[in-house]
């Protein structure tokens, strides 16, 4: 199943293929990754940022 990002609309997570470059094997379900994880693409300048 492949999810897409609600923040940049751009990244779409597959379960089958799973992102590598975060070091999330093929077939980890998207129920399975850590509330902190974001997509491989972005970087730092891409990451919203929130004020405290």
């Amino acid at each position: 199943m492949k999810y897409l990002c609600t923040y940049c609309n751009v990244f779409a997570y597959d379960d089958e293929k799973g992102d590598l470059n975060a070091i999330l094997e093929p077939d980890t379900t998207f129920d399975n990754i850590s509330d902190t994880w974001m997509p491989s693409v972005w970087n730092a300048q891409n990451i919203p940022q929130t004020d405290k």
